[in-house]
């Protein structure tokens, strides 16, 4: 029992050693307004969509794990209500690292897909940044899904495999704009990105 122990201790030791020395530093974020009171936040990884309501804040995609605070420092900067709701586009850490992060203070949504393959991953995970612990959604949807908050709505759809089995698109009916996660990616200067775009 004390050999079988210490061999624990070891492993998450090693573990913890690699995970230290191999996390990278959140890099910095930037808020625009899109149209009306919908923003983007970007800067790193996959952009997020942030809408503003009377009675809070509903979020599209949420980075890396890294960038939770600067996330919640975002919000801050453009209003005083919550957070209430996260929608992750697909499961890729650049989209949602942070879901973890967010379970306690939001409700985190996702196709079904994206809570099927995140939990079939045997370990800690995630491409840019291993040994992240794993937020699994707790509202899934299989065709459509829709958020009323504030008197605004946000509608998730779901149209098949595209960049992976679960993305969705998110449609801002009252802006006639959506996100498209990774299905669609523009370039623009100083790189490439997921902007929400216009109708």
């Amino acid at each position: 029992a004390i050999l079988g122990a210490c061999a624990v201790a070891f492993v998450l030791q090693a573990s913890w050693a690699v995970y230290t020395q191999t996390a990278k530093p959140p890099g910095p974020l930037r808020t625009e307004r899109v149209k009306g009171d919908l923003y983007i936040v970007s800067g790193e990884g996959g952009n997020v969509a942030l809408y503003t309501t009377s009675e809070g804040v509903v979020l599209v995609d949420d980075m890396f794990d890294r960038n939770h605070a600067d996330i919640l420092a975002q919000i801050k900067s453009v209003t005083s209500q919550p957070l209430r709701y996260v929608i992750n586009t697909h499961q890729h850490d650049d989209h949602a690292g942070g879901d973890m992060k967010m379970l306690p203070i939001a409700e985190v949504i996702a196709h079904k897909n994206v809570r099927a393959n995140l939990a079939d991953l045997k370990r800690p995970y995630y491409e840019d940044t291993p040994g992240t612990p794993i937020g699994l959604p707790r509202i899934t949807f299989s065709q459509e899904l829709a958020v009323n908050l504030g008197g605004k709505e946000v509608q998730a759809y779901y149209f098949g495999r595209g960049h992976t089995s679960g993305d969705a698109v998110i449609y801002f009916p009252e802006l006639r704009v959506i996100h498209t996660g990774d299905l669609f990616l523009a370039t623009r200067a100083g790189g490439r990105g997921n902007a929400p775009a216009r109708q």
